[in-house]
């Protein structure tokens, strides 16, 4: 076996891929990997082919300078938390990390800053404190900084990407994740909405999502400041009760709120149809905020749910400029649609990056 084909073998044995999956993922012949496995010399195109498809430079796979994949998100989270990840999700979090790194690339030709890092303030739990107490000071004191007016904030989306930050909606194999962060040094953040996950369906609970994220981009932080979190339905950990208190504290901060009925009903009705929150969350958030009891909170959560007229008032998906209008000719894929593909097409359009790159980018998946 030659040093690429091995080298090729023990990546694609870490991802958990047989030889099939490369070949598909690379668009070669399945023999062709196969015999490349086996000792035979590749083209400059195969390799090419090859490390896009196990998300690596290709001269890597010639020096054998390969990281073991799902070294990436375990370097946040425990390596228990990430060993259910089947090899198609550890693959798009990999080519999620490098669409944040090409969001930084293109920011910085452009001379845009990612306003994001100026406000990342890492803290660790305090072990000292309920983290859900934590989370609602943390959400509260990031509104003021990131966004200090009172205005309800149409879009949590459209907020992060103002900031620097790349969403996509992606599909993970795994039903039970939500959402991803992402974040490296000399990166642009990156958080990953699973379209398979009933919730991202809905507006007002994809808003929250995304401000449950934003708390994980600024304050967690793991081994040398990289940060990948996996937020999973059910989860109870410290780090996400934390970031589940942030997001309506952020989204509508108590000191903000009020009430101009006594109807415990038609208060929580209020907050959500004001400030963009479900019905169920505006109920925890009024008891959070002491505008009703618990008691009066639970008899809510535990009757016939309210009805909000606020879906077509939040969080409205961003537009995107559709590539052909500057002459590119490919659709964005899952992954690349979002900052990434607005940054594209300024810097094909100011002339930063041809339109063969902008493909090339734009094709990432």
């Amino acid at each position: 076996m030659g040093d690429a084909g091995r080298h090729i073998r023990r990546l694609r044995d870490a991802y958990g891929f047989d030889v099939q999956a490369v070949a598909d993922l690379a668009r070669l012949p399945v023999d062709r990997v196969a015999a490349i496995e086996a000792g035979d010399e590749p083209t400059i195109y195969e390799i090419g082919r090859v490390a896009a498809a196990l998300v690596v430079d290709p001269a890597s796979l010639l020096n054998g300078k390969t990281v073991d994949p799902k070294r990436s998100p375990a370097r946040f989270r425990a390596s228990t938390e990430v060993a259910p990840l089947d090899a198609h999700d550890v693959r798009t979090l990999a080519v999620a990390q490098e669409v944040g790194r090409l969001c930084a690339f293109l920011s910085s030709l452009l001379h845009r800053e990612i306003g994001l890092l100026e406000y990342r303030d890492v803290r660790p739990l305090s072990g000292l404190r309920d983290p859900y107490q934590e989370g609602y000071e943390f959400g509260e004191d990031a509104r003021n900084r990131i966004q200090g007016d009172r205005a309800p904030i149409p879009s949590v989306e459209a907020l992060l990407q103002e900031l620097g930050v790349h969403v996509a909606f992606v599909s993970f194999r795994q039903d039970q994740i939500e959402a991803v962060s992402l974040y490296e040094p000399d990166s642009s953040p990156v958080v990953l909405l699973n379209q398979n996950c009933e919730r991202v369906q809905y507006p007002l609970a994809r808003r929250a999502i995304l401000a449950h994220e934003l708390c994980h981009l600024l304050y967690d932080s793991g081994e040398r400041d990289l940060v990948t979190v996996i937020s999973r339905a059910g989860d109870h950990s410290g780090i996400e009760q934390r970031a589940n208190a942030f997001a309506p504290a952020f989204i509508a901060p108590r000191p903000w709120l009020s009430a101009r009925s006594k109807q415990p009903k038609r208060i929580c009705k209020e907050i959500g149809e004001s400030w963009g929150l479900s019905f169920e969350g505006s109920v925890w958030h009024a008891k959070n905020a002491r505008l009703i009891t618990h008691d009066q909170a639970d008899a809510l959560v535990r009757g016939p749910a309210g009805h909000l007229d606020v879906t077509e008032e939040f969080e409205r998906r961003p537009d995107r400029t559709p590539p052909e209008f500057v002459g590119i000719e490919v659709e964005p894929t899952d992954l690349t649609c979002g900052l990434l593909q607005e940054l594209v097409i300024i810097a094909k359009v100011e002339g930063a990056i041809s339109a063969g790159r902008a493909s090339e980018i734009l094709r990432l998946a």
